[in-house]
């Protein structure tokens, strides 16, 4: 779940790519756009700023928020 002031909030899965179960999967309805692939990180400054101290998984993906259709205040 995904929200931001003056944006509609999202609802959403992001799905592992090579995972066992992404073609049975039934429940959550996996499209091809929402399957990422982990990226090897080494020790030192993420993309985010954060200091890792041993080598992590990192699963870039973009969102896109929509403006509010709510009037405020009606």
């Amino acid at each position: 779940m995904i929200g931001a002031p003056g944006c509609e909030t999202l609802v959403t899965h992001v799905f592992l790519a090579g995972d066992p179960y992404l073609d049975s999967d039934v429940v959550f309805g996996v499209k091809g756009g929402l399957i990422r692939a982990l990226e090897h990180q080494e020790p030192g400054t993420t993309p985010g700023g954060h200091r890792a101290d041993t080598a992590c998984a990192l699963l870039r993906y973009d969102f896109t928020l929509a403006p509010s259709l709510h009037l405020e205040g009606v």
